[in-house]
């Protein structure tokens, strides 16, 4: 199919750079609190607090990226000259951020993880920001777009594979602790980075439609995003299910260390995720052209609230995990491929509303709340462990109370499974169908 130029897009040059957009987010909410309770000896409160703290800086920088790619003139289009900016802060900063000198204290520890992570974000925000605000001015075909995004969350996935099979070999590599992870920060640095700049390459020739844009302070753009009922509901949705997904990712070391006694089964736990996820892809593409987006997304997160409470029910064996989260894969692909799709159509429907270009201001909104949500998983994790008596240690060999492994039980199982259901209940109110969309493309 091709888009109003007569080009057709740039799908594996635009996707290609999911492998950066999922090593950037999975790899730090996948192994930065166990990190630094069982490597830096930081306590499983302060650690998620660690988590979620800078998130609060993603409420305005965030915004402000949008605001700033809406209004950029180059030769490059307004989105594309920040694809390798970001590329290289964040491929610095996630290079640092598993490097933590041996400082004395636990405050000095903190603070050199906390420091290197906001700065980590800033650089996400950077590429992300105009990134998923591209979509909508490569294509005006709602259909388009989701294969657009689809190819994101493809090669999305293939950088949770990526990440799932090599940094438990990297860390190993390394030598385990904190040398492990000092080699594994590097490559996936490098990694991450690469994967960024593809994008501005891989859509140098892509045409853009870009329409007119206008300047508003970051309350206003809140306004505006929160004031357009399909967004305001998308986003409640999107923040409950990632959310939930955060406490399972974040859960995931715990679980194989303390509940199956095998810390080094992460990777293999980590492929049963994402291995279906990638096959089940193309399934929910066809099902997003034949369903409703918002039909299929109730349909994923269904599907992921009851693997989530299976997996909180089961007996910890190895077997059993691995059984449930391929079918919590196989809900993750749909949940990927929906939410990545609706956001482009999203922005089109505000510009035929307001006639003026804004993407770049949900773009902004939503990878805030993106961050957001993955750092409340995060912080959730992190209180369930400390309330229930967690022992943070330098070798990640302590012995865990009774109490403690029940806290892990509910972080990878019983929380998510809550946040799932609710995520699905309040995104049945979705508005957009193929057919308004449709209509509309067509009046504008």
């Amino acid at each position: 199919m091709l888009n109003a130029a007569g080009n057709k897009p740039p799908y594996i040059g635009f996707g290609f750079a999911g492998i950066g957009t999922a090593l950037s987010l999975q790899i730090p909410n996948l192994l930065l609190l166990v990190y630094m309770t069982d490597t830096l000896a930081i306590s499983a409160a302060l650690a998620g607090a660690a988590l979620f703290a800078p998130r609060l800086l993603d409420v305005v920088t965030d915004p402000l990226m949008g605001l700033l790619s809406d209004h950029t003139k180059s030769r490059w289009g307004r989105r594309r000259p920040y694809f390798v900016l970001g590329a290289l802060v964040t491929s610095l900063a996630l290079a640092l951020l598993f490097n933590c000198p041996d400082f004395e204290s636990v405050p000095a520890r903190l603070a050199y993880v906390v420091g290197f992570y906001v700065v980590m974000q800033l650089g996400v925000t950077i590429f992300m920001v105009p990134y998923y605000a591209l979509p909508a001015e490569l294509s005006s075909d709602p259909h388009e777009r989701t294969k657009l995004m689809s190819s994101r969350a493809a090669f999305s996935f293939c950088g949770g594979l990526l990440g799932g099979a090599l940094v438990p070999q990297l860390i190993a590599l390394g030598g385990g602790g904190q040398d492990g992870y000092s080699m594994m920060s590097v490559v996936i640095g490098c990694i991450c980075g690469a994967a960024f700049a593809s994008a501005f390459f891989g859509t140098r020739k892509a045409h853009l439609i870009e329409a007119e844009t206008t300047a508003l302070p970051i309350i206003e753009q809140f306004k505006v995003a929160l004031g357009n009922r399909p967004f305001r509901i998308f986003m409640l949705s999107f923040i409950a299910y990632l959310c939930s997904f955060g406490c399972f990712v974040a859960s995931i070391p715990y679980y194989a260390d303390n509940i199956l006694g095998q810390d080094a089964i992460l990777s293999t736990v980590w492929l049963s995720v994402n291995v279906p996820a990638v096959a089940s892809i193309p399934f929910w593409t066809l099902a997003a052209r034949r369903w409703e987006k918002h039909q299929v997304l109730v349909a994923s997160l269904g599907l992921m609230a009851l693997t989530s409470a299976a997996l909180f029910l089961g007996q910890g064996e190895l077997s059993v995990l691995l059984s449930i989260t391929v079918l919590l894969g196989i809900g993750f692909g749909g949940s990927q491929v929906a939410c990545w799709a609706m956001l482009p159509d999203i922005i089109q429907w505000d510009y035929v509303q307001s006639g003026v270009q804004r993407g770049g201001i949900f773009a902004g909104c939503m990878t805030a709340f993106e961050k957001t949500g993955l750092a409340l998983g995060g912080l959730l994790t992190g209180a369930l462990l400390a309330t229930t008596g967690y022992v943070e240690s330098t070798t990640g060999d302590a012995v865990q109370p009774a109490s403690a492994l029940t806290g892990i039980k509910l972080a990878i199982g019983a929380a998510p499974a809550v946040l799932y259901a609710l995520a699905a209940a309040l995104i049945a109110a979705y508005p957009l169908t193929h057919k308004l969309l449709r209509t509309q493309a067509a009046v504008s």
